[in-house]
């Protein structure tokens, strides 16, 4: 797909690695008014810290977070940002889920429809925070859920807005992408997921 531009707005990249083989979550902020590189500079470590601080502690002890960038999407050429302060290993006890184990996180706008909504696939965690065969402690899931929302609070302070971006419109690629406001992030349920399939009924 060529490059699609969504004013003002910038996708934060966390990178990180599991058992060796590459992976990342992404996550569009909007900046009203437009951004610079000292903005882009400060969402970079805003989510870096979160990840070291909220998200670390429940990635597998195979995860190694390596870095966030940071990314304008106003146009092909376009500020960027990187941070790896918070760079280093999950810290989450028990063995190792396989790489394509993960729990979804919904991230929503108050509207209906596809583009209204996000998913987070979360990097795989440890072995103690799963409670049976196919499903999540609960204190796992309001660690997930803690974790972004801390993003999305932080992310405001600065004057980011944690956002959906919308692409296509009717299967129809739209002329620049359009941004919803996340207005609340819930796991709709514990079990465990993939971002591949779904292994149990019930999603």
């Amino acid at each position: 797909m060529a490059f699609q531009s969504a004013p003002e707005c910038a996708e934060a990249v966390i990178q990180a690695t599991a058992g060796g083989v590459n992976i990342a979550n992404v996550l569009n902020f909007w900046y009203p008014g437009g951004y610079n590189q000292i903005k882009i500079d400060a969402l970079a470590d805003l989510v870096d810290a979160n990840v070291g601080t909220d998200y670390l502690p429940i990635c597998t002890t195979q995860v190694e977070y390596t870095n966030t960038l940071v990314r304008g999407l106003n146009g092909t050429v376009d500020y960027t940002g990187s941070n790896n302060s918070g760079a280093g290993v999950g810290t989450a006890a028990g063995d190792a889920l396989p790489n394509n184990v993960s729990s979804c996180a919904t991230l929503r706008t108050g509207f209906t429809g596809r583009s209204a909504r996000g998913r987070f696939f979360a990097f795989p965690t440890g072995s103690n925070n799963v409670i049976t065969d196919n499903t999540l402690a609960s204190s796992y899931g309001t660690a997930l859920v803690d974790f972004l929302n801390a993003i999305k609070t932080d992310a405001a302070a600065a004057g980011w807005h944690l956002v959906i971006l919308s692409r296509r419109n009717n299967n129809t690629i739209r002329a620049s992408a359009t941004h919803l406001d996340v207005t609340d992030i819930v796991m709709r349920n514990l079990i465990v997921d993939s971002q591949r399939h779904r292994l149990p009924r019930g999603h």
